[in-house]
C-alpha cells in the first residue's frame, strides 16, 4: 500500500527499492543503433505500484508506465513501473547521488546510464 516516507528520505528509499526490485537496462535500438536505457521496478502489489508511480512523478517529475503480466504457473499478477532514457536518468542522478550507500552493480549501472549518449532533449514523461 501506500507508505509515509518522508520528502528527505524518498531518494534513499527509492534507491533501496531500484537495488531490490528494480532493473537498470541498456540495449541498442535496432533502426538508430542508439544506446537505449530503461529503469523497471517490480512489485506483486498493484496498490503500491500505483502509489510508488505517484510519488515518483510528484517528487522527482517524472512519468512512468504500470504494465502487468500473469506468469506461466503463477497465481498472481506482477505488477512493473517502467521509465524511458530520460526520465530514467533524472530518477538515477537523484537516487545515485555521490556517496549514496547502495550495490555497487546497480551503482555502477545508474552511472553508466547518467553519462550515456542522450540525442535528444526533451520527454513528454520528465517535467522539471
Amino acid at each position: 500500500k501506500s507508505l509515509g516516507i518522508p520528502k528527505e528520505f524518498f531518494t534513499d528509499f527509492l534507491r533501496g527499492l531500484i537495488d531490490g526490485d528494480g532493473c537498470i537496462r541498456s540495449w541498442i535500438h535496432p533502426t538508430n543503433l542508439h544506446e537505449q536505457w530503461s529503469l523497471r521496478i517490480f512489485s506483486g502489489s498493484q496498490e503500491f505500484i500505483i502509489w510508488l508511480c505517484s510519488k515518483i512523478e510528484e517528487r522527482l517529475g517524472c512519468r512512468g508506465q504500470i504494465h502487468s503480466a500473469l506468469r506461466p504457473q503463477r497465481k498472481n499478477y506482477i505488477y512493473t513501473l517502467k521509465y524511458g532514457k530520460i526520465a530514467a536518468i533524472t530518477i538515477l542522478q537523484n537516487c545515485y547521488y555521490p556517496d549514496a550507500f547502495g550495490m555497487e552493480r546497480k551503482i555502477n549501472l545508474a552511472q553508466e546510464c547518467v553519462n550515456s549518449y542522450r540525442g535528444w532533449t526533451k520527454s513528454k514523461t520528465v517535467f522539471n
